[in-house]
């Protein structure tokens, strides 16, 4: 079966349709769902762009670059900013995606089956999820490299001796020049969008082409004519990084960007544990480890809509076969890719050597498979970590382009019988993908079905979250002035954005690895501008660690600053949402918090969300162990206030409960008499079965009876079922002791 590059000359009609159909499997789903980190994020950062700020000096960026941000700052200015307006840019950038894809693999492919690998691409959109289905920087790069290589591989499949109209300059044939040039402002696009894919995947096409360039070059022409396609895309990305660059050197942002887009995600890979590829073994044998951390690396979309039939069901309890598959599929763009590049290099590296004429046939293959090969060992080459399902569906496609050619290769070997059972065969996976992406694709569509108010909005969300931010953007509305930030934390932009608010300090997100100066930054803006309300989410990211491990002195301002005036909750392992609001005057009287009496098991001060406590170990109902604050109450009578409750950070996945929080009043022996136990609080909680019971309640106890004593109050918390660790599970918010006015 002889091929040639006219193969590859297909009617622009063919081209036209395959982008067609990329947007058409969309459009059913393309509005289902949201992000309230990664979308929100760049979103947000976006809309700030349109507030005139420069990133990186007045917006900190965690590790891109800027290009993704400043696009679709253009496209909002636009079309108006919503999630809805990104997700068409999202529609179209994977439309760009898959047709570059189906153009690359025609390269290399015949029809069959560069039609069979399309129905791949597109059935990858749904699993790649939820890549591909919002806007993103990874999106953008990803989509601008595939348009650039599909351009380089178009060029050298044009370009030979045979065919160049100017020996001097053979390796240019008609429209070459542009056509390299081209790729290359895709290239520094991408670049500028997501610097190690752009920087992995430029390089290495750079050198493809100067490869080529000097191994085809015409009779008569040097090296250094053969290398003028790789210097074409060099200056071609270049015409894009470095008035890119210049901007920021000239907004005085340029070292921002160096120490955020590189020092601090170059410092965080060192610090923070990253998820890693799983090991290979055990192998036959569910793996604990990889079972540990599976919702790194279960495909998001199952995780998402089918985790409660797979989690509960046989094959995954009892079987390792959910182990050993998902091994496989990250394992394979390695094995399958460096396969392929150890034999196409080392044949190209023999052809060239021999001294094979530059029109063989076989060198054009060789100059196919080495673009193809950059493609796919960048994208592998800018799998960093975290290597989760989500950023390897990023660097999956070009090795499947490159395992569906060898697979081709293979049918080329056999009889025609056995060729045809050998694509059969092949195809029989395909169709079984098919027919499970478009069943994920109906259950998208039915169970992420609830419309947000918001105009900000325009996309369908989960039932579950819905009522919650809908909750909280009319309390928003209602009570928030014009014009005043919303801060979020710690990694919930996205409610910032439906808002229509800022950020404060400039951070959108807070996790362990960012600049030094962070917290302060923050601080001194929220100090500055005082926003009445901040949104604090309790439903977080356990790997990620607690705000107060991560931030403390923002976390203490809080504290210090805020407390909480409503829970947004309502389910009792379902989204949770606490809005803040600033306090005001200082409370009256004095505080307790320093009045602890030592003991076997005394009270500890800690801080909670968002309240100075005395935490106390929980036990149970039967076997109550009190600790003591020694109080002396002032001559006209005083009263204790305080707030009990659970810790915030416990409600979810809570367990234990009911709780009985109860305060006791002993008076010191006297010659006279034994002193006296009075019962003066008891009240009972239960937050793990009622969402209502996931605040602070506070209290006031009347003194008035002991003025004048010093006195014992007899703090006790027990449970009638204790399944959490009874440390820092309950406690007791900043106690005061408030003397009785002098009457008149």
């Amino acid at each position: 079966m002889k091929r040639t590059s006219d193969e590859t000359r297909d009617p622009p009609a063919l081209t036209l349709a395959v982008a067609l159909a990329a947007i058409a499997i969309q459009l059913p789903i393309f509005d289902r769902w949201f992000a309230l980190l990664d979308e929100g994020y760049i979103l947000q950062i976006a809309d700030d762009v349109n507030r005139g700020n420069v990133l990186y000096r007045d917006v900190n960026v965690d590790a891109p670059f800027p290009g993704a941000f400043y696009l679709l700052a253009w496209w909002f200015r636009l079309f108006g900013s919503s999630v809805l307006s990104s997700r068409v840019l999202a529609v179209a950038g994977f439309a760009l995606f898959a047709t570059a894809s189906f153009r690359i693999a025609r390269a290399l492919l015949p029809r069959t089956w560069s039609f069979g690998l399309l129905a791949t691409i597109l059935c990858y959109r749904i699993w790649a999820f939820p890549h591909w289905h919002i806007y993103s920087y990874s999106l953008v790069s990803a989509a601008l490299l595939s348009a650039a290589v599909a351009l380089v591989m178009r060029f050298v499949s044009g370009s030979s001796p045979a065919t160049a109209p100017v020996a001097g300059n053979a390796h240019m044939g008609a429209g070459g020049a542009g056509r390299v040039l081209a790729a290359g402002v895709l290239a520094g696009a991408a670049v500028m969008s997501k610097q190690d894919y752009g920087l992995a995947v430029s390089g290495l096409l750079t050198l493809a082409l100067a490869f080529d360039g000097i191994a085809r070059r015409a009779p008569g022409v040097g090296v250094a004519g053969g290398l003028g396609a790789a210097l074409r895309f060099v200056a071609g990305g270049a015409a894009v990084v470095l008035p890119s660059l210049a901007y920021f050197a000239w907004q005085g942002a340029l070292d921002d960007l160096v120490n955020q887009a590189f020092v601090v995600p170059l410092s965080g890979a060192l610090q923070f544990s990253y998820t890693r590829l799983p090991n290979l073994t055990p192998f036959l044998a569910q793996d604990p480890a990889l079972r540990a951390d599976i919702g790194s690396y279960f495909p998001s979309i199952l995780a998402t809509l089918w985790w409660g039939t797979i989690g509960t069901g046989h094959v995954w309890k009892s079987t390792y076969v959910w182990d050993v598959t998902l091994k496989l599929v990250y394992w394979a763009p390695l094995v399958v890719t460096g396969a392929a590049a150890v034999a196409w290099l080392t044949g190209a590296l023999r052809r060239a050597a021999s001294g094979a004429p530059a029109d063989d046939p076989r060198r054009l293959e060789d100059a196919r498979r080495l673009v193809l090969l950059a493609w796919a060992c960048g994208f592998l080459a800018a799998f960093n970590r975290p290597r989760d399902w989500v950023h390897l569906m990023m660097v999956y496609p070009p090795s499947v382009v490159v395992g569906t050619v060898l697979i081709e290769r293979v049918a080329r070997r056999l009889p025609r019988p056995a060729r045809i059972a050998w694509t059969a065969a092949w195809a029989v996976p395909v169709i079984a993908l098919s027919a499970v992406s478009v069943l994920l694709a109906r259950d998208l569509r039915r169970d992420v079905s609830y419309a947000l108010a918001t105009p900000r909005g325009g996309v369908r969300i989960d039932p579950r979250n819905g009522p919650i931010i809908d909750e909280l953007l009319e309390y928003v509305d209602r009570t928030v002035p014009p014009g005043e930030p919303l801060p979020v934390y710690p990694v919930q932009p996205m409610l910032t954005f439906l808002a229509g608010r800022d950020a404060a300090g400039g951070f959108h997100v807070i996790w362990p690895v960012q600049d030094p100066s962070r917290d302060d930054r923050i601080v001194a803006d929220l100090e500055r501008r005082r926003p009445s309300t901040v949104v604090y989410s309790l439903s977080q990211y356990q790997h990620l660690g607690t705000v107060q491990t991560n931030a403390p002195k923002l976390f203490a301002y809080l504290v210090a600053n805020y407390s909480i005036a409503q829970v947004l909750s309502r389910e009792t392992n379902g989204p949770l949402v606490t809005i803040l609001r600033r306090r005001g005057a200082a409370p009256g009287g004095a505080t307790l918090l320093d009045h602890v009496v030592p003991g076997p098991d005394p009270l500890t001060r800690v801080r909670w969300p968002f309240a100075d406590v005395l935490a106390q170990n929980v036990t149970l109902d039967t076997q109550p162990r009190p600790a003591f604050l020694k109080v002396r109450v002032p001559p006209d009578g005083g009263t204790l206030q305080v707030s009990f409750g659970v810790n915030p950070d416990r409600w979810l996945g809570l367990k234990s409960g009911p709780f009985r929080f109860a305060i006791a009043v002993l008076t010191p022996r006297t010659t006279n008499d034994r002193g006296e136990r009075r019962l003066v609080l008891e009240e009972f909680i239960d937050p793990a079965r009622d969402v209502a019971h996931r605040r602070w309640f506070p209290v006031e106890v009347d003194l008035d009876d002991f003025a004048g004593q010093e006195i014992l109050l007899a703090l006790s918390v027990s449970a009638a079922k204790l399944v959490d660790a009874p440390s820092d599970l309950a406690g007791w918010a900043e106690p005061r002791l408030v003397p009785r006015a002098a009457a008149p």
